[in-house]
């Protein structure tokens, strides 16, 4: 249940952008803002943690020791960070 209000302003342009990407997908600017918020802002820190067990997965012919596969990890942390 949606029960808070935030309000945003746009520059015109972009705004219009929203409203047609909206439109073509038979949803309201609110929800497209909605759906950002969540992938962006809410939901890094899974991606972020699948995606370093993805790697390790895909690395099976090296395995690398704990110390190293906990750097493989903190690094995709730092480079989460740093795409924000």
């Amino acid at each position: 249940m949606l029960d808070k209000r935030v309000e945003v302003l746009f520059p015109s342009a972009e705004y219009a952008r929203l409203k047609e990407l909206a439109e073509e997908r038979n949803e309201s600017v609110g929800s497209l803002v909605r759906q950002a918020v969540r992938i962006v802002y809410l939901g890094p820190e899974e991606a972020r943690r699948r995606a370093a067990f993805e790697q390790l997965l895909t690395r099976q012919d090296d395995l690398p020791n704990w110390e190293t596969a906990e750097r493989w990890i903190e690094e995709e942390k730092v480079k989460g960070l740093e795409a924000y």
